[in-house]
């Protein structure tokens, strides 16, 4: 119950983050920012996530994906829910981007989703057999 109610503050999921530019350097904040356009996974394994044309981030585990709440992962709920989007019939626009300090705290959000997904899926998988009727 602690490891999901106290998510925001659970610890980050070491992510490696790769620029489009390939120079190894961390990129500038301005390049973090999310897009319209859907974050991706990149390859089947589901180990790397396009955020956007300039950041991929790479080493997201197997377990992370057997964690699954109403049919999607925690990170799969993130990426559906963080995007750009703007309401059709108000005009509102939902900028994610606002909600975080710095734009590259998004990593921080991403590792800790893949951090809870991982640690769910430990706890699960220690508990004992269950009882059958």
């Amino acid at each position: 119950m602690q490891l999901h109610l106290g998510y925001h503050a659970c610890p980050v999921y070491p992510l490696a983050v790769e620029a489009a530019d390939g120079s190894g350097d961390m990129p500038p904040s301005k390049l973090f920012r999310i897009a319209a356009r859907k974050m991706q996974f990149m390859d089947e394994a589901r180990s790397s996530l396009r955020i956007n044309d300039f950041i991929t981030l790479h080493g997201i585990p197997p377990k992370a994906h057997q964690y699954v709440v109403n049919g999607r992962t925690p990170l799969e709920w993130l990426i559906d829910r963080y995007r750009v989007t703007t309401d059709k019939r108000s005009g509102i626009v939902n900028d994610p981007n606002g909600w975080f300090e710095q734009p590259e705290d998004l990593i921080d959000a991403i590792g800790r989703a893949v951090h809870v997904s991982v640690e769910t899926v430990k706890i699960v998988d220690s508990l004992p057999p269950a009882l059958e009727d």
